[in-house]
């Protein structure tokens, strides 16, 4: 089963050596910690854990993990991660880097070659994040930034927001209109995002797609991260690296690519309005454009299936009117949706 190069660590690292204001080893800690004593199983991963069933469970050190004592963990229980902990700890102590070019990155390429991947370590040393500009549209007052390609799912949320400028309650041909522009990137890669935006392509439709998820995560100051996030299938290949812990992401050369979309809206002065993720597979993008346009609008938020949506807004903008920001997760998708002061 092919495997794809882990790229979260190396990204998450990227944004913040650029926008972070803590060191990457404190980040680290409560996911390691997190992963260490358990965390409860969701409703959301208990279906999800169900839907897989026996293919995940093949696994040995799956069926280690999430069937601990051969009993399949189900909503309320606790999934520990111990080997998982353990590579964490040894990100937070060497450097994000080790699991690119370290003692870390040997142990993967060794274990993911069991698990049927294989990964590389010249695959994971020449694996580098990319910083691009996004795909940005005006609406009112507002600059929307939408994720460019090759996270074609941002020029579809694109589509279907200009879509629904137009015409508000046409969530059919907003709809329509993602998928055409996406499949027609797919079909051309080098084509220029912003003329499909100008000059929609006829209506064509996608295969079906693998699953994604998504977070929004805002500070009193308005810093926004909008991150859609994806191992290419519903638990990857369904197989672990054995003793890393590391659950192998599908290679996107095997499988479609998912859309990936978020998006978020700013003044040109620089104020903060909204900011949107989501997933829900061929419906991602019009739940992001949906989600967006509603926000802007003030108006309820109406996202069909199987689209699903986080959204953090601030209808009088921060960080001036922090009293007026709502944050909202998808009832249907069985998400959190949290807030402080701090």
């Amino acid at each position: 089963r092919p495997a794809a190069v882990p790229m979260l660590a190396r990204g998450l690292f990227a944004l913040s050596a650029r926008y972070g204001s803590q060191p990457v080893e404190t980040l680290i800690v409560p996911g390691e910690r997190l992963a260490r004593y358990g965390v409860k199983i969701s409703r959301a991963l208990a279906t999800d854990l169900a839907t897989v069933g026996p293919a995940l469970l093949a696994d040995p050190a799956a069926r280690a993990i999430f069937a601990p004592g051969g009993n399949e963990l189900s909503d309320g229980g606790t999934l520990v991660q111990p080997e998982l902990a353990a590579s964490m700890s040894q990100l937070r102590v060497a450097g994000v880097g080790d699991l690119y070019q370290g003692a870390l990155a040997r142990r993967l390429e060794t274990a993911s070659a069991q698990a049927g991947g294989p990964i590389t370590l010249a695959a994971l040393r020449a694996a580098l994040p990319k910083v691009t500009a996004p795909l940005i549209l005006k609406a009112g007052d507002d600059n929307i930034a939408f994720l460019p390609p090759p996270a074609d799912g941002g020029l579809g949320a694109a589509a279907a927001f200009d879509a629904l400028a137009r015409n508000p309650g046409d969530l059919q041909t907003a709809s329509a209109r993602a998928q055409a522009v996406v499949a027609a990137w797919r079909r051309a890669p080098s084509t220029d995002a912003m003329a499909l935006l100008r000059s929609p392509p006829p209506d064509a439709s996608l295969p079906a797609l693998p699953a994604s998820t998504s977070i929004v995560v805002m500070d009193p100051k308005g810093m926004v991260v909008a991150c859609a996030l994806t191992m290419n299938n519903l638990f990857g290949t369904g197989r672990i690296a054995p003793g890393t812990g590391i659950l192998l992401a599908a290679s996107p050369t095997a499988i479609p690519l998912p859309m990936l979309t978020a998006a978020v809206a700013w003044t040109p002065a620089g104020a903060f309005h909204a900011a949107v993720a989501s997933s829900g597979q061929q419906g991602a993008a019009l739940a992001t454009a949906s989600a967006m346009a509603g926000a802007l609008r003030r108006t309820d938020l109406s996202i069909p299936d199987p689209g699903r949506v986080n959204v953090i807004s601030c209808p009088d903008y921060l960080p001036k009117h922090d009293e007026t920001c709502r944050w909202a997760t998808d009832p249907r998708g069985a998400g959190v949706a949290l807030g402080g002061n701090n």
